[in-house]
This record gives structure tokens, sequence and C-alpha cells, in this order.
């Protein structure tokens, strides 16, 4: 690639492109020797460098743009506007509250709203409202309460205020001084013409007697049904030891020692002759069936019965012990005694 100079221009004469851009405008030519790979480059430089003039361009645009634009120093000159405070300056205690109202105009709309707080150690900032006047202008309100009590008179104010527009006007409200003091005064309270404080009332003391005395006697009247509950326990218990026959037979086992009774001929004889005064005669195995026909709510217990009646036989009628097929140990007599009560007491219910 050959770059076109004052020292190697060509004899014959070339064609300028002559533009207005401030860029220096740069002039290619391909040497054909050079092929495809020259060619490419030469593009790629001739691009970039028009790609850089029209960014130079419009920096250059947007930089005269900027400089036409107002600074941040062209703010709307500020307005001074007076506002309307409360009528006297003087005789302000803790806990009043002091108005003021600041004419807007037509234009209400603030950029920030005031914020609701203590501005300094005896005023807080309460509320603002905005409303109209009979002429349509704006009415800023602004509330503030004194919140803390001097000891003496001090002079304090409403502070300034610089409030900002949406449309970029400001309105400037100067500060207003007024005149702040205590509640009581010293020699006033040195003389004694001020109250004594009160002491604090004791809280009313209620009367219980009355509830105390129903609490009580729900208490005994609980202890007594519960205690009256546990006698008539004990005694059905205690009754149907002697009215139900089976209830009776399993008490008498259970002297004997229970489950260490079942080898023990006397408890097998209760067993006996509770079946029988439950049937209202003697019963065998042959009779059993009967006795189930008689008292349906012994047929769960069928087997079992059964069973007894073989090993009692067995037990008192076997000509020898030799001829036993079953030992006393092998039947829970005990046991049967207690199934047996309680299928009574649950028929007898």
């Amino acid at each position: 690639m050959t770059i076109l100079t004052s020292g190697n221009l060509p004899h014959k004469p070339a064609t300028w492109l002559r533009t207005p851009s401030p860029c220096p405008v740069i002039t290619t030519r391909a040497n054909s020797s050079m092929g495809i790979t020259s060619a490419l480059l030469t593009r790629t430089l001739t691009t970039s460098v028009l790609v850089l003039c029209l960014s130079l361009t419009a920096t250059a645009a947007n930089a005269q743009q900027v400089a036409a634009l107002p600074g941040e120093n062209s703010v709307e000159p500020a307005s001074t506007v007076s506002a309307e405070n409360p009528e006297r300056t003087f005789g302000y205690v803790l806990g009043d509250v002091l108005v003021q109202k600041i004419p807007l105009g037509s234009n209400p709309e603030l950029i920030d709203e005031l914020p609701l707080n203590r501005i300094s150690t005896w005023l807080k900032r309460r509320s603002t409202s905005m409303a109209k006047d009979n002429n349509g202008n704006f009415l800023l309100s602004i509330d503030y309460q004194i919140i803390n009590a001097p000891t003496v008179v001090i002079p304090a104010e409403l502070p300034a205020l610089e409030l900002y527009f949406t449309d970029g006007s400001v309105v400037e409200v100067g500060a207003w001084s007024f005149t702040l003091g205590p509640i009581t005064t010293e020699l006033a309270d040195s003389a004694g013409l001020l109250p004594k404080v009160q002491e604090n009332t004791a809280p009313d003391i209620i009367d219980i007697s009355v509830a105390y005395k129903w609490m009580r006697n729900a208490l005994l009247a609980l202890a007594a049904t519960l205690l009256a509950w546990i006698g008539w326990w004990f005694w059905r218990q205690n009754n149907d030891k002697v009215r139900l026959p089976f209830a009776h037979a399993r008490n008498r086992i259970g002297k004997l020692g229970g489950t260490k009774a079942d080898n023990i001929p006397t408890a097998w004889i209760h067993m006996h002759d509770a079946i029988n005064r439950s049937a209202g005669a003697t019963v065998q195995l042959a009779t059993l069936p009967a006795l189930l026909e008689h008292k349906p709510w012994l047929a769960p217990l069928k087997n079992e019965l059964e069973e007894f009646f073989k090993t009692s036989s067995e037990r008192f009628f076997a000509q020898s012990h030799l001829d036993q097929k079953k030992t006393p140990a092998d039947f829970p007599l005990y046991k049967l005694s207690r199934q047996l009560m309680l299928a009574e007491k649950r028929h007898a219910q």
C-alpha cells in the first residue's frame, strides 16, 4: 500500500475529494500486487477513520448543546413572601399550638413535603395542610406545637423556610419570633401559692367475700359429690360380692390366693357354687347347654365352662392320679372366675 504525499505524487493528475468535515481525509490506493489481503486492510482502516470522524463531530455538537443549556446556578431567583403568623408574640407555654399560613399563589405542587418532626428544643412540626382562599390562591397551613417548658421566659422562633416547587420557583419565608414562658413562676412556688401535688390515688379494693363464698360452696359441693361417688362405688363393689354369684366366687377365690388358688379344692367348690346359684340348680357338663340357653350372656364362655367341668370331673371323680388327663395347674380357675364376673356385671347393668 502506498500513501500519497507531496513527494511521491503520480505523474497522472489525481482527483481529490474535498469535505467540510474537520477530520483529515486519508486517501489510500490498493496495490494490485498485494492482493485481496491489502484491500481488506485498506477498507478496515478507512472505516475506522470515518467512525472516528463521526464520533468527534457528534461530541462537538453535544458540547454546543450543553453549552447552550442553563447551568446549575441558573435557577429562578427566590421570592420572599410574608406568612400569616399568630396574632400575639408572647404568653406561649407548654402545649400551645401555633399556626402559620403561607400564601403560595396558584402553584401548590411542592417538590418535597415538609417533614413532621421535632425541629428544635421547644417546637415540633405537627401537621401541614393545603387550602384555597376566597381568591382561589393556595395557602399552606403549618401547625407547630410547643413540647417543652423553660424555667424562665425565653425568646423562640418559628424557623425560616425555603419551599421548592415543581416549576422551578422558590419561595422564602422568614423566621417569626415570639416569647415562651414557664408554666409557673418560681415566686409562686416559693410563696406556697401553688397547691401541693396530690398523692397517688389508691386503687379501689374489690370486695371478693361474696365470690369467695360462692367458690367455697362450689368446692364443698364438688368434694361432697366426689366422696358420694367413691362411697357408692365401694358400696356397689361390696354389694356385688354378696348379690352376684360369680362376683362372690371371684372374691372368695381371690382371698385364697388368686392365681395361686387354681390348685386349691375349695376354690373349685366356690366356682361350682356360683354356677349352681346362677342357674338355680345343680349344673353338670351334661346340663350345661340348658344353662347357656337360659342365660345366653354366658355363651361366649361356653368352651371355658366345658373345659372347667371336664377338669373338675377329672379332679374329683378320677380313680387315681394316673387316670387324670390334666393336672390342676393346667386350668386357669381364677381367670375364668374374673371373666364370669365381668359378664355377669354387664348383664346386671
